[in-house]
């Protein structure tokens, strides 16, 4: 015969699950936290990449200006022709919770794919994780992470 459970048993069961999800859920927070700044910087690196290669397809000079007080970053385009005059194509806010702590005012990027030698570095304190993004003279984007010191 089949027994069923008793109102006292699913109260206990009830409490149990809650104080399993109190303990797992600080450890949990963090973690999703850091995924959504690692794809911030991941999109930013790759942003970087793909204006490197329009610069090149498109023969024109890019432009990032970089605004540590608001965590933005602009992406100019240059137009051709004597008046060298730029426009802000895009505007991207890194996410609450990030601080740009090293990074120059602008980043170019040359017609012919070199780019201004130099690297942005930000830092995520609550999960106490630092980003760099690195930009070679050749034109090469690197990412690396490590833990915030």
């Amino acid at each position: 015969m089949r027994r069923a459970f008793s109102l006292v048993e699913l109260v206990v069961l009830i409490g149990v699950a809650g104080l399993l999800g109190s303990v797992a859920l600080p450890q949990v927070r963090p973690t999703t936290e850091l995924l959504g700044y690692r794809a911030a910087m991941q999109q930013v690196a790759a942003e970087l990449r793909i204006l490197r290669f329009r610069a090149v397809h498109e023969q024109r000079t890019f432009t990032v200006r970089v605004d540590p007080g608001t965590r933005r970053l602009q992406y100019v385009v240059h137009e051709i022709g004597p008046r060298q005059r730029g426009r802000v194509e895009e505007t991207v806010w890194l996410p609450e919770g990030l601080a740009i702590l090293e990074a120059p005012s602008r980043l170019t990027i040359f017609p012919s794919g070199s780019m201004s030698p130099t690297s942005v570095l930000v830092e995520a304190p609550r999960t106490h994780r630092m980003f760099r993004i690195t930009l070679t003279g050749d034109g090469v984007v690197y990412l690396s992470e490590r833990p915030a010191t």
